[in-house]
């Protein structure tokens, strides 16, 4: 690694269209429209002429993309909500899309009491598309599951949590940088988590 000789802040230009509507069973459905302009993105890329890695400003990005999204109540103190999102992202001169950039992307959460108001449990799956890595080879898309049991009111002041995440112990990889070797590096299987905090 060495240090940049000059760089040039980023900058962006973004345009959004926004669209939302109550319906009759207090559900909300949204819809938005967007295009963000990146010029002189800054990038940790390596110097041919070395071989050392430094941070220099490179091309300009186009990225544009649609997002949908349902959010309702459905009784009983249930609650739901799902979102998706298109995205194309390119490099403005080569027309290449960008590596660690999804065209896909999902994401649905249901969260409903147990036993009483004081104790929830919560469910939620996330979908990645495929993504193009530096190494122009494809990181497999996954599909992940998170469950989640809380309380904030067991006792006064006192909140529990305990969490899965990946509950099935999916296979996740994400795109590497550019200065590592490997095209994908693996991510964590499924993991478990307790929490508790308390107030006074």
């Amino acid at each position: 690694t060495k240090p940049a000789n000059e760089l040039d802040p980023e900058t962006i230009t973004s345009y959004e269209l926004v669209v939302e509507h109550y319906t009759q069973s207090k559900t909300l459905l949204t819809a938005s429209l967007y295009s963000n302009q990146i010029d002189d993105l800054i990038s940790y890329v390596e110097d041919p002429d070395d071989e050392l890695f430094v941070f220099t400003n490179t091309n300009s990005i186009d990225a544009q993309g649609l997002e949908l999204g349902v959010e309702t109540r459905f009784g009983h103190g249930i609650r739901g909500q799902f979102s998706y999102t298109y995205q194309q992202t390119e490099d403005k001169m080569t027309g290449a899309t960008l590596a660690n950039s999804p065209k896909h992307m999902a994401k649905a959460n249901l969260n409903a009491p147990l036993f009483s108001e004081r104790v929830h449990a919560g469910l939620e799956l996330q979908y990645l598309s495929k993504r193009k890595t530096q190494q122009s080879v494809d990181a497999d898309a996954y599909a992940v599951a998170n469950l989640t049991i809380s309380s904030d009111r067991l006792l006064h002041g006192l909140s529990l949590s305990a969490s899965v995440y990946n509950l099935f112990d999916a296979k996740i990889e994400d795109p590497g940088s550019t200065e590592h070797e490997q095209a994908v590096i693996d991510q964590d299987g499924r993991k478990f988590l307790i929490r508790a905090s308390y107030q006074f």
